[in-house]
């Protein structure tokens, strides 16, 4: 029953009993018509009405399978990307300078204003490399803050159950359980901030959840009755798994299929090739012509008169 779970799940310890196997047994005792641990269930409203075994282990299961060690590549390369847009924009912004401050005129600018759309379209892509790279570091730190809420919650619950058998009563046993609905917008400014450039995957989901901060549910796992302990405790567990469901679908799905509604569309060429190739002396030649333009623009000038004429390997095809 375990072997599917991810290993936050299974590698803790309890005493000399591993986490899992106590939390099992539980689960087992509140939910069969079996007596355990030397209990009786008399009393004690069990086995849980309306409740299996199933429902004690659906959360960590819905958080199983996923691999962070493949999100946090995903992550890190989006990162790299972005880092490498930013050097390639300013190298470009460098050329642009050095190839048009001799150049006069409409070629001038021409050639100016469509390098200056032509940056436009790279940082809009910026943008959304960014924003893509917010939204996978949003879906790890959602589903890492939930792990970790998931075994603070049974931790709690155990410990809720332990008090109750060492002094029958249970009081106090708050659950606090992440913010997820603020994460992603911890991880927007977490990475287009900067702060995420120059860190791991790990670190930056670290100050994405600190960012986002924890709250508190409404009920503590307080209860006279086993019974009791057990339906808040699954009341917990059906909460924090509306708030990974409702997180998962509003702030990774509904923003991915949102970038790709609004990806940006590169600028239109100042000119279409075929004029140029028919007339470059016509076309987005500087005025003040450099060393060598007037043997280039004959050749140009040559091959655009032979356009339309057919090629060798039409000759060859015949057709």
């Amino acid at each position: 029953m375990t072997d599917e779970l991810d290993p936050v799940f299974t590698q803790g310890m309890r005493g000399m009993m591993p986490f899992i196997v106590e939390y099992l047994n539980w689960a087992a005792f509140m939910t069969g018509k079996q007596v355990g641990f030397g209990l009786p269930q008399t009393g004690e409203d069990l086995p849980l009405s309306g409740r299996s075994a199933d429902d004690f282990m659906r959360v960590p299961r819905m958080l199983s399978g996923q691999s962070l060690d493949d999100v946090a590549a995903v992550y890190e390369a989006l990162v790299r990307n972005t880092r490498d847009i930013d050097d390639g924009v300013e190298a470009f912004q460098t050329a642009c300078g050095n190839i048009f401050r001799n150049w006069e005129g409409r070629a001038q600018e021409a050639c100016a204003m469509y390098g200056a759309r032509l940056m436009d379209y790279v940082n809009d892509e910026r943008d959304v490399t960014t924003r893509l790279a917010a939204a996978v570091l949003a879906y790890g730190a959602i589903i890492k803050s939930a792990r970790e809420d998931w075994v603070k919650l049974a931790n709690q619950f155990l410990d809720a159950l332990a008090q109750k058998l060492e002094e029958d009563s249970a009081s106090g046993w708050k659950v606090v359980i992440t913010a997820l609905g603020v994460i992603a917008t911890a991880a927007l400014s977490t990475t287009g901030g900067g702060l995420a450039i120059a860190m791991t995957f790990a670190g930056a989901v670290y100050n994405v959840v600190v960012a986002a901060g924890t709250e508190a549910l409404k009920e503590s796992l307080d209860g006279e009755t086993f019974g009791q302990i057990g339906h808040k405790f699954l009341n917990a567990c059906d909460e924090l798994e509306d708030r990974v469901k409702s997180a998962l679908r509003t702030e990774v799905e509904d923003k991915l299929a949102k970038l790709n509604l609004e990806r940006p569309s590169p600028p239109a060429l100042p000119v279409d090739v075929g004029s140029f190739d028919r007339d470059p002396g016509a076309e987005l030649v500087p005025e003040h012509r450099t060393p060598g333009v007037d043997g280039w623009l004959e050749r140009k000038a040559e091959e655009g008169g032979q356009a339309d004429r057919a090629s060798a390997i039409t000759n060859r095809l015949g057709t």
